[in-house]
């Protein structure tokens, strides 16, 4: 079954509009249940893994939106937005676009930070039907630092200040839908403790 893939724009944070590209497979069997897919830190949408993901959430007749954080690919902003909360914010932002489509539940499917801005967001929004986060740093801001590189030099020391508002710990305690976590156990970017 082939999926219809449209460009859309939605406002994130406040001020910015982003750009997600929906699939849809045409028969939408999920019902009221759709698939937002988060990219990691320096990331966006197109992404092979994240085109895969909602390639066969739609497929299996879940439409899915993946989509650009603010200051990534498409979407409006620059490199200084870079903030844990407004990237929730921002997946928030794409969770209403897709209740705005009739889609009343959604599965928040993350990687690196994408998966920890979508634990955030999954402890925020009540109609989430499942988790899944893939190699999510739950240490932030300084956990993953030194294992980042060069690409470390890219995020703005704003990030770290801000991550310190968010309790992961809390945030995962507070999680009642079911969750997947898949993470290599030779992670070296985001080691696996």
């Amino acid at each position: 079954m082939h999926a219809a893939v449209e460009t859309i724009r939605f406002p994130g944070r406040p001020g910015i509009m982003l750009t997600g590209s929906l699939h849809r497979s045409g028969t939408d069997v999920g019902g009221d249940v759709g698939v937002v897919v988060s990219h990691g830190m320096l990331s966006d949408r197109t992404s092979t893994k994240h085109v895969a993901i909602a390639t066969r959430a739609a497929a299996m007749g879940f439409p899915a939106l993946r989509f650009d954080f603010a200051g990534r690919g498409d979407s409006a902003g620059g490199p200084e937005d870079l903030l844990l909360g407004g990237e929730v914010a921002d997946c928030r932002g794409a969770v209403q676009a897709l209740r705005d489509r009739g889609v009343r539940r959604s599965v928040l499917v993350g990687s690196s930070l994408g998966g920890t801005v979508s634990l955030l967001t999954a402890a925020l929004e009540p109609d989430v039907a499942a988790l899944v986060t893939i190699a999510a740093p739950s240490r932030l801001p300084e956990g993953p630092r030194d294992s980042w590189g060069e690409s470390a030099r890219e995020v703005p020391d704003a990030f770290y200040a801000e991550a310190r508002n968010h309790d992961l710990e809390a945030a995962a305690a507070g999680i009642r839908c079911p969750w997947l976590i898949v993470h290599g156990a030779e992670d070296e970017v985001v080691p696996l403790e």
